[in-house]
């Protein structure tokens, strides 16, 4: 499973490639702690396969129509960033209302436990793993992004047996969706760019993969 990881991220999206703001240097002490440690090369592959998932759901690739596009409404796929301009619009004619607004309402929950199973539940789980470390990282990246009123926040004060069902009744809309999925994007990105020893961890197993590509016999 790491080594089709890691052919994706290294062959196919490339990490340099992602069109995002630039990161952020987080400065926390809990980031220093957790550098090669908590956070290394092997989380490095999982961060980066969960941030470039992200990116497809909310912005698709534009490689085909449809690809990516997981967010059906009315017999068309369209991504999240799709659907929350197309809810704007809809709320803005006045035509959020009778058939219109319940079949949105059923995209939306679908679009949220696709989201909550495929991506949400993992990094939660890896997140309250390393609670008392990711905090302050959490709540640093947050303000540094001016997101002072992100979700991610409020995972601060929830407990892990109530943190599904806080995503599940604040994300009430495709705007809110794609907000959230804009501040994990910022956050992986400024763990990431944060710690140097996990990213130096990260190239080590990236050129021994790229080393038993190319040659056969050392690939198991």
């Amino acid at each position: 499973m790491m080594k089709r990881s890691l052919l994706t991220l290294v062959l196919v999206f490339p990490f340099s490639s992602a069109k995002n703001p630039e990161p952020i240097t987080l400065t926390s002490d809990m980031i220093k702690i957790a550098d090669g440690s908590y956070i290394n090369g092997h989380d490095i592959v999982d961060l980066c396969r969960v941030r470039i998932e992200l990116r497809k759901r909310l912005l698709g690739t534009g490689l085909t129509d449809n690809e990516h596009k997981n967010c059906l409404y009315d017999s068309t796929y369209y991504t999240i960033k799709e659907m929350a301009v197309l809810e704007q619009t809809l709320r803005k004619n006045g035509l959020m209302q009778g058939d219109v607004y319940l079949a949105m309402g059923t995209s939306l929950s679908i679009a949220k436990r696709s989201f909550l199973e495929d991506i949400a539940i993992p990094i939660l789980d890896k997140l309250s793993k390393a609670r008392k470390y990711m905090v302050p990282v959490v709540r640093e990246s947050c303000e540094k992004h001016n997101r002072f009123d992100s979700i991610l926040l409020e995972w601060e004060h929830t407990d892990n047996e109530h943190q599904i069902e806080v995503f599940m009744n604040r994300i009430d809309s495709f705007k809110a969706l794609g907000l959230f999925c804009l501040d994990v994007i910022h956050l992986i990105g400024d763990i990431i760019h944060s710690c140097p020893i996990a990213y130096q961890q990260f190239e080590a197993l990236k050129q021994n993969y790229q080393e038993n590509l190319i040659d056969p016999t050392k690939a198991e």
